[in-house]
């Protein structure tokens, strides 16, 4: 006798050991699916409307993780992309799409912007093939930039609260006083470009002499016999250069009164910041520029502590390394004029060129 078993591999999908086992639902392409009845809406719907469910769906969060796990990026590959995709929104959908662009680079910050064609682009004051014409939608960039530098200089101060003290300590012996009477008032509209090469450090005259050691060492002389020998050099650089930055505008000069104690140096100043800064290093002055201390972030990257960007607008030579790097390592190791750059403010001094005098007057940076 012939025994015929027939062996069966499908199981219903609904049945397993005699219980029924909730099966989901196809999973619909461009739908997404709620939590609760597990029902598919719409990708625009806020509220589940299946079967009365009513569940609410969260926002989409972003993944931030998946961007920081990323390599390399290019700025521009990434903004022609996001042009692209404003202009998927006009042509498809009918978008009109205005895109603002605050990015940092190797000489300082800029706004732009980018319009689709038509009502947007009119907007921002851009014609055909984005050109700009000045002449019209100028407030709505000047409003957004004024707004981001309000918020980054509203965070350099709650950040520059939390970080210790930068002030110097002096020896009580050496009593440095610095009075306002002393301290020239240096008129930008005096500034002449006939003299800037002139050099601009205390050891290169013949007459006086800066001694060897280190400004910042325990051993180094006091910050008054520092300001005599340099007023007493001639050839201190007779007038600073000028610049014709338009997006800079120089304030009036820092007229700081230095009064020493036993424990700390207390500093009183007519303004927030000095006008001028030289960075020394091995008792040369090897860079003159505009401190901007409320700056937190340099060419994408955080400023670290205990430095401060400065917009370098003279060196004493072509091949100066620079101290930190941020950014591009070959662009940015070097410093060089009009380009901003991280220096320690252990190196920094203030610089208060006499003009009458032709003498320089360096004492401490202290930063505010």
């Amino acid at each position: 006798m012939n025994v015929f078993v027939y062996l069966s591999s499908s199981v219903d999908s609904t049945q397993a050991n005699g219980q029924q086992v909730p099966t989901l639902p196809q999973r619909k392409r461009g739908m997404k699916m709620c939590n609760d009845c597990k029902q598919f809406c719409p990708p625009a719907s806020k509220i589940c409307k299946h079967d009365g469910c009513g569940a609410k769906f969260p926002p989409k969060a972003f993944n931030w993780e998946k961007i920081d796990k990323m390599g390399e990026t290019n700025p521009t590959h990434q903004r022609e992309y996001l042009e692209k995709r404003a202009n998927i929104l006009y042509k498809k959908h009918q978008w009109q799409v205005v895109v603002l662009y605050y990015h940092p680079h190797a000489r300082g910050d800029t706004v732009e912007g980018y319009g689709t064609p038509g009502i947007a682009a009119k907007f921002l004051g851009l014609g055909e093939g984005q050109d700009k014409n000045r002449c019209v939608g100028k407030r709505a960039k000047d409003l957004f930039e004024k707004f981001v530098d309000n918020e980054m200089e509203a965070e350099s101060a709650s950040t520059s609260s939390r970080l210790p003290s930068d002030n110097p300590t002096v020896d009580p012996s050496d009593n440095p006083t610095v009075n306002p009477s002393d301290n020239s008032t240096v008129d930008p509209s005096d500034n002449s470009t006939d003299n800037a090469s002139a050099s601009l450090s205390p050891t290169t005259s013949s007459t006086t002499t800066t001694p060897s050691t280190d400004l910042l060492s325990s051993r180094a002389p006091s910050t008054s016999s520092i300001i005599n020998q340099i007023s007493a050099t001639p050839s201190i650089m007779s007038s600073l250069p000028s610049t014709t930055d338009s997006s800079f505008s120089v304030i009036s000069p820092n007229i700081t009164t230095i009064t020493t104690t036993k424990s700390n140096v207390s500093v009183s100043s007519s303004s927030s910041q000095p006008v001028h800064v030289a960075y020394v290093e091995d008792n040369n002055v090897k860079a003159i520029g505009f401190p901007l201390a409320s700056r937190t972030m340099l060419h994408g990257k955080a400023i670290p502590e205990g430095s401060i960007c400065v917009q370098v607008i003279h060196t004493s030579a072509a091949d100066i390394p620079a101290p930190i790097v941020l950014g591009h390592e070959e662009e940015n190791a070097v410093l060089k004029n009009n380009m901003f750059f991280a220096l320690p403010i252990n190196n920094l001094f203030n610089y208060l060129y006499n003009k009458s005098t032709n003498s320089v007057k360096l004492s401490h940076y202290v930063r505010v």
